[in-house]
């Protein structure tokens, strides 16, 4: 998700630079949504669980992805760490001459890490319909790595004070009450663990969360029978720079835009519990942009919900009001200025949102799954409706978020 604001324009808890020891592999834990510290990677099955996504995302968010900023080395490492798995599931590639990579330019792109956006297809089962295709998406960059390192922990408290929503929150100096429960919270911390000098930002619910939820995608449909259209699997690059490959993308299709029935993009799905945003809780999904352009689409996916064994609590406020600029600033936006029917689905900010305390050990993990299962449903029904979703007429369309090109 593309930042408002800095992410450190409020707060700066830069570490004194003496005698801080090191930490452990896989320290002690301090905060009621920790997860381990690690996760061994293992193999996934075809279903989409927690387990699973853990797998994907302890590996795209790990310190050593070093932030993945496009053009960068660690960015590079997770986009073909993507190919691999569109490799594994056997889908067709459908980047530039034949590979899975359409590479996107960026300005100061290291030597030898390009920006790229991976791309693959599952052709469809009708031969009538497999020309069309139902596309899903997720963005592989985040914000790659800080200049000055910052108290992990000290951070973590001042945010859950000041910041629930993140970089988005610009609070000012703490007050009095406000300090004491910060101090507090960092007391704690620091009675089961040291101090954490950290500079990586990891991205783990940006978009790490929507990446493995892409992967998982990928591989219930690959290890199923095949829907009627086709599909279109896309980890976009540079999203963070102002959405720069899912706008290369739809300026260079490699298939035709004409023939894209819907766009799918997740973006942060990785949190969403009652203590993290309005209307949390473990079947929470922000939905925004489904009928925008096609009061169909949003009509179909509230008819599925009504009826599925594992209903969502879809929350429409951040597409009624549009707070935060919120339609505008991640990929889906790409493909709206195409007008083809769009929706975004999140699970909405948190306390981590664009700060180096984004890890995987803060993933809830079991509902990125629930959200995934749900993607996944959906572009079944769309994948194997008899006709195209109706695009509303010009003067029926919501264009109330005029987000530019």
């Amino acid at each position: 998700m593309v930042a408002k604001v800095s992410a450190f324009a409020v707060l700066q808890l830069v570490l004194a630079s003496s005698g801080l020891s090191a930490q452990s592999a896989d320290p002690p834990r301090v905060w009621p949504d920790e997860g381990p510290f690690s996760w061994p990677p293992r193999a996934t099955e075809p279903s989409i669980v927690a387990d699973d996504l853990r797998t994907h995302v302890y590996q795209l968010a790990a310190d050593s992805m070093t932030g993945r900023a496009a053009g960068t080395r660690g960015n590079f490492m997770a986009t073909t760490y993507v190919a691999s798995v569109f490799q594994r599931l056997g889908l067709r590639p459908a980047g530039d001459n034949g590979t899975y990579f359409q590479i996107v330019p960026v300005e100061g792109a290291e030597p030898n890490s390009p920006a790229r956006n991976v791309i693959a297809i599952l052709p469809g089962s009708d031969p009538a319909l497999r020309g069309q295709y139902v596309l899903v998406g997720a963005h592989n960059d985040h914000e790659g790595l800080l200049s000055q390192a910052l108290d992990h922990d000290a951070l973590r408290a001042f945010n859950w004070v000041m910041r629930p929503q993140g970089a988005n929150d610009r609070p000012g100096a703490p007050t009095r009450e406000q300090q004491v429960r910060i101090d507090s919270l960092i007391a704690y911390a620091r009675s089961i663990r040291p101090p954490r000098p950290d500079t990586v930002m990891n991205g783990a619910d940006d978009d790490a969360s929507g990446t493995g939820v892409l992967l998982e995608i990928a591989e219930r449909f690959a290890t199923g029978a095949a829907p009627r259209r086709s599909i279109v699997f896309i980890s976009h690059a540079a999203e963070e720079g102002g959405l720069i490959g899912s706008r290369h993308f739809t300026d260079n299709p490699t298939v035709s835009l004409d023939s894209i029935v819907a766009a799918h993009n997740m973006d942060m799905v990785g949190n969403g519990g009652v203590a993290d945003v309005r209307f949390g809780g473990p079947a929470q999904v922000q939905m925004l942009g489904a009928r925008r352009l096609s009061a169909e689409f949003g009509d179909m996916i509230d008819s599925l919900n009504a009826v599925r064994a594992e209903t969502m609590a879809i929350d429409y406020y951040w597409d009624r009001t549009n707070a935060l600029n919120r339609f505008c600033r991640s990929d889906q936006v790409s493909y709206f200025r195409h007008t083809i029917p769009v929706t975004y689905f999140s699970t909405g900010y948190s306390i981590d949102y664009h700060m180096p305390t984004d890890e995987p050990q803060y993933i809830d993990y079991d509902h990125s799954a629930r959200v995934g299962r749900f993607v996944h449903e959906i572009m079944s029904a769309v994948a194997n409706r008899p006709t195209r979703l109706r695009v509303l007429p010009p003067e029926e369309r919501d264009m109330s978020a005029q987000c530019g090109r």
